[in-house]
């Protein structure tokens, strides 16, 4: 019985200290995000939309604004590199 106890007060104690881990929301750069950051979040989703339309010119128009914001997101690069092997393909 007291070992039920002692593994649950660990479990309690281990699940409230890890609540707190989360609190600071950083971006891909470590950094907090920011206004900018917003709208590099919402440049990157207007593409990904464009993307799922099939809109694939205007796709890479949006993921190349994403870039010149932010040279170092690999999704960027990989949904342009899918867009532009779809283009090529047609």
């Amino acid at each position: 019985m007291v070992k039920n106890q002692i593994i649950g007060l660990i479990f309690l104690v281990l699940l409230l200290s890890s609540c707190g881990i989360n609190k600071n929301r950083t971006s891909a750069l470590g950094d907090k995000i920011s206004k900018v950051d917003y709208a590099y979040i919402d440049q990157f989703h207007e593409g990904l939309r464009f993307k799922q339309r099939g809109e694939v010119d205007n796709a890479i128009l949006a993921f190349n604004k994403c870039i010149e914001s932010n040279k170092s997101d690999d999704a960027v690069y990989f949904a342009l590199s899918e867009l532009y092997t779809q283009k090529r393909r047609s």
